[in-house]
């Protein structure tokens, strides 16, 4: 019986990677659903990868093997979680149901990485990944941020955060010029972000604010706790690093309120929690707008104030409001031949009074200095 559930269990698998999901997604989708599940699918996982050459695979979907891999024989893995699992006699089989019942329910995603068995020719596109780290003003800015999210000094972390908005300010108004100058053959680029509970809605609304103000769409999967983020490779990146940030820093704000309140305070409750996240959320989106005006302002003014000196750039300000109106243009038509049509639906849960205060102070103190942006 085991053989038999490893073969169907591998031809899922596979089957998955043929309907857009990646290894890392299927294994955290699985463990949420049941963490015994979670191993067996992990080891599912595992012995797919045991049968396929390394060479035929792309270097994102190796990089993620090589996180969660077991590295166990690709021929009775089933058995040997069993085992190790030290199950009850009748458990396997329940355990086996549920594992093939939880794949029945899985619906195809959006493709982002090439699977196996794919034309390396294909993979030119993937390449362009935004997560990568061989961009020198991302890897500043994601180093500024990280210093920002540690220090305890709260002068450092202003300018440690004010700094990097600063660096992603002009890499994303270069960027833009850039992509225009060259014939705007290059096109949006799509991620997935883990959306982790407790508090999912309130933390997809703060990367779908960061992803607008940075010029990308967000476009939730919610029964899969993920999230798409479909904008220019450098917009992307941007909003990953924001909302990143901004996630640790919402998340210290309310853990320092609950540490100075009473046991059984409302500040420790659920309802206090999602209404600070809630109006965190909604200043965030407040002040990257304020900021965006003021910096697309500067923007047009040094370059009105460059005229005679240096063509390129005295046309700097007045080409980059059409350069993001069809940046914009083009993100919106990638998203609607990827997913065609969406809907909204509002967040709840911001009816504690005293929560939506404090979050609203909370994202005031994150500093986000109108005379630098985070985004354009």
């Amino acid at each position: 019986m085991l053989g038999e559930a490893e073969i169907q269990l591998e031809a899922l698998v596979a089957r998955m990677w043929q309907e857009g999901w990646q290894p890392a997604e299927l294994a955290r989708h699985a463990r949420r659903h049941d963490p015994r599940v979670g191993r067996i699918v992990a080891a599912a996982i595992s012995a797919d990868h045991a049968r396929r050459d390394r060479a035929t695979l792309h270097p994102q979907w190796l990089a993620q093997i090589d996180t969660m891999a077991t590295g166990g024989p690709p021929d009775g893995w089933l058995s040997d979680t069993v085992d190790a699992e030290a199950l009850r006699v009748r458990m396997p089989l329940w355990l086996i149901i549920g594992s093939i019942a939880l794949f029945a329910s899985i619906t195809p995603l959006p493709t982002i990485v090439p699977p196996p068995g794919s034309d390396p020719a294909t993979w030119e596109r993937a390449d362009r990944h935004p997560g990568s780290s061989d961009d020198p003003a991302l890897a500043k800015v994601r180093a500024l941020l990280a210093q920002a999210e540690s220090t305890p000094y709260e002068a450092e972390a202003e300018a440690f955060t004010t700094k990097a908005q600063e660096l992603m300010a002009r890499h994303a108004i270069d960027g833009a010029l850039a992509w225009s100058r060259s014939g705007r053959q290059d096109r949006p680029t799509t991620i997935r972000l883990p959306i982790d509970d407790p508090y999912a809605d309130q933390k997809a609304l703060l990367l779908q604010i960061v992803a607008e103000r940075s010029q990308c769409k967000a476009v939730q999967h919610r029964a899969y706790g993920m999230q798409s983020v479909i904008g220019f490779a450098a917009d992307v990146s941007a909003t990953e690093l924001l909302y990143t940030s901004l996630l640790v820093q919402s998340h210290a704000a309310v853990q320092a309120e609950a540490a100075t309140a009473p046991p059984g305070s409302r500040v420790r409750g659920r309802s206090f929690r999602a209404s600070f996240l809630l109006a965190y959320s909604n200043r965030i989106d407040e002040r990257l707008g304020e900021i965006n005006r003021h910096v697309q302002e500067t923007v047009a003014a040094e370059g009105a104030a460059g005229q005679g000196d240096d063509e390129s750039d005295a046309t700097t300000g007045s080409s980059l409001l059409p350069v993001l109106v069809a940046r914009r243009n083009a993100v919106d038509e990638e998203v609607d031949a990827t997913f065609g049509k969406l809907t909204s639906a509002p967040v709840r849960g911001g009816t504690d009074r005293l929560g939506w205060v404090r979050g609203a102070l909370a994202a005031d103190r994150a500093e986000l200095n109108p005379s630098v942006s985070a985004a354009i």
